[in-house]
């Protein structure tokens, strides 16, 4: 709230950290420039950090891993589980009703209980591959038993938290076109501790899902315990319990695979073909890399990206009362400024009227009282009740030679002079404030005399000059009546020539 009398700065603010200065010879408020000020200090700072400078708020990465871009997004980075379960496992499954009895696999073709599964789970990196090979014998003398395969493709996710989100898996026969032919929507899992995986997965819009659960039986996870409910409105229909153990090598795997064709006749157009490639399902199927990106963290964008830097409130504080102390610093500065050069107009104004009427050579603090007494009555004329009135004053300084005084210097002198704000100025303020003029006074009593010095040689030159031309010019005349005397004679003849 700064207030300039005379001089003030008028801004431009082009935006929150840059603004033009103009300075203008008027009277306004420096509130503008003192709120760009502060408004660009916080600004120009927090532009220049970063979440990790000492200034700023700590960043979102230090407490939520979704924001850190280094966390890896490896699915066996981010969860110890994950490395425990790959590899290649056989596989026992009892289905259950919802009476808990057990279920047959005739809807596959089969008159078995349990089934059996042969299951391979290959990670690459954010990627995991899901290949499962499902036989339902026959017990029936001299039929054929059914094959099922089952493909799941899945990725880490954005939550950097071990969990998991698949594709629509694929399952069906080797060959396609039968009725078992199909799609399971995609699936989510997550890992719980160290020794288990929990997961579920939805069937679009007839209501279905089914959840499952994986858990380590020993340290290596050589054996696996998994559990599987499926649901329809609400309602389980059908439950499964499933034991995995564990194969060494992809060579005994494939071995295993072979020889449960043989012993259960599964007819070879339903068989297998190794070696199946990792990111194509049993029937040829494959996830090109364009799908891939549509989830993998890998190769598209996180949802979770660091935020700008925010400044620390304790900063934006400190640097606010900085910036309000250095605005202020500069306002007082320019104010002092401008009101030290405005005072000194208005002494010298002051001093050159008051130089007019006193003829006696002293400086203003040795005048003598009688001179400074009559100079206040000159002034005080109209008022002779011992003071001066602002009008009078006005009138004096105004009347001079010395010129017109502006309005705001003339209000700044008067504030000074009516030292005890009545209204008027008497003797003694009259006197104090001509203390206060003595370098003024002894400048002007200077120029005065410079004035007088530089007048008086013009008159002595010209003095001067006015008696030389006159002797001149009687010079010539005697010259001239000489020449005429002689010519007379000249022209009168003499006795003899007669």
């Amino acid at each position: 709230n700064i207030l300039f009398t005379v001089h003030t700065f008028s801004l431009v603010c082009v935006d929150r950290r840059h603004f033009i200065l103009l300075l203008h010879e008027t009277t306004n408020t420096m509130n503008f420039f003192l709120a760009c000020l502060l408004l660009s200090t916080p600004s120009v700072v927090v532009n220049a950090l970063n979440c990790d400078s000492k200034l700023a708020e700590d960043c979102l990465s230090d407490s939520d891993i979704r924001y850190n871009a280094d966390a890896s997004n490896a699915i066996k980075d981010q969860a110890e589980i994950w490395k425990r379960i790959e590899g290649y496992f056989q596989t026992e499954i009892f289905l259950y009703d919802q009476d808990g009895q057990p279920v047959p696999t005739t809807a596959f073709g089969g008159e078995s209980f349990p089934y059996i599964a042969f299951t391979n789970h290959t990670f690459s990196g954010s990627r995991i591959y899901l290949h499962r090979i499902n036989i339902f014998p026959n017990v029936i003398d001299g039929q054929p038993s059914t094959s099922l395969v089952f493909d799941s493709f899945q990725t880490s996710t954005y939550e950097k938290d071990g969990s998991t989100e698949s594709f629509p898996a694929q399952f069906g026969l080797i060959g396609g076109s039968d009725e078992f032919q199909g799609n399971r929507s995609s699936s989510t899992t997550y890992p719980v501790g160290e020794n288990a995986i929990f997961g579920t997965s939805y069937s679009g819009g007839d209501g279905s899902f089914l959840t499952e659960s994986f858990t380590c039986l020993d340290d290596n996870c050589d054996r696996v315990s998994s559990t599987q409910e499926s649901f329809l409105n609400g309602i389980r229909t059908v439950h499964s319990i499933a034991i995995y153990l564990r194969i060494a090598t992809e060579v005994e795997w494939i071995s295993i695979v072979q020889e449960a064709y043989a012993n259960y006749t599964v007819p070879p157009a339903i068989q297998v073909n190794f070696p199946i490639k990792e990111d194509c399902g049993f029937n040829g199927n494959c996830i090109t890399e364009e799908r891939w990106c549509t989830q993998d963290p890998n190769c598209s964008p996180s949802p979770y990206q660091e935020p700008d830097a925010k400044m620390k409130g304790g900063w934006i504080a400190f640097f606010v009362i900085i910036g309000g102390l250095f605005a202020a610093a500069i306002g007082l500065a320019l104010h002092s400024y401008f009101i030290n050069k405005q005072a000194k107009r208005y002494r010298t104004k002051f001093a050159q009227r008051v130089a007019e009427n006193i003829n006696i050579r002293a400086s203003a603090r040795s005048l003598p009282a009688a001179a400074l007494a009559d100079e206040f009555k000159r002034i005080d004329k109209e008022s002779p009740n011992g003071r001066i009135s602002k009008e009078a004053l006005w009138e004096f300084l105004n009347s001079g030679k010395a010129g017109e005084m502006s309005k705001s210097d003339f209000d700044a002198l008067w504030a000074v002079m009516d030292a005890d704000r009545s209204g008027s100025v008497d003797f003694l303020e009259f006197c104090a404030f001509m203390g206060k003029c003595h370098e003024e006074y002894n400048q002007a009593r200077a120029d005065r005399g410079s004035i007088a010095e530089r007048s008086s040689s013009r008159i002595l030159f010209a003095t001067t000059s006015a008696r030389l031309l006159t002797k001149s010019m009687e010079m010539v005349a005697k010259v001239d009546d000489d020449k005429m005397e002689k010519l007379e004679e000249e022209k009168e003849p003499d006795e003899d020539t007669v």
